[in-house]
């Protein structure tokens, strides 16, 4: 989540600059109290904001990352202010959303998963997360050439 700018066509009295933004929050976030993160996928993982967690059953007050087979069961998007490398079965704390506007684009979502994935028999992946509270956008660019 980050702003860089990368300037082109310098000349002595003129350049370009092209501005990236990339964040996941884009408007009226809503939080979830903050939590245990724990790496339960069986390899070594890159948590950053924008994975898709669902509750980690065995123990109270702690998030896992979604897989394919229970995207029904999201509660949530991680948010971690630095990506961290987690090895199998670590911790770390952080935060999630519970609602709000988003850039979709930003999300990190299982192997094979997108927000038109089915979940169940009658929902996409975007509904499931609609229903949540989340309103998605998918931000693409910001200029006007």
């Amino acid at each position: 989540m980050s702003t860089t700018v990368t300037q082109t066509n310098v000349t002595r009295n003129q350049s370009t600059a092209t501005y990236e933004s990339n964040r996941l929050i884009l408007f009226a976030p809503k939080y979830g109290p903050e939590v245990v993160y724990k790496n339960t996928t069986g390899a070594e993982l890159e948590a950053t904001s924008g994975l898709l967690v669902v509750r980690d059953v065995s123990t109270t007050g702690q998030l896992k990352s979604a897989t394919a087979a229970n995207l029904a069961d999201v509660v949530g998007v991680l948010l971690i202010n630095d990506s961290t490398t987690l090895a199998i079965d670590a911790t770390v704390n952080a935060q999630y959303l519970i609602g709000g506007e988003i850039d979709g684009s930003q999300l990190v979502l299982p192997a094979t998963v997108t927000l038109d994935t089915v979940v169940g028999t009658t929902k996409f992946l975007r509904d499931v997360l609609s229903d949540l509270g989340f309103k998605i956008q998918n931000i693409v660019e910001h200029s006007n050439l």
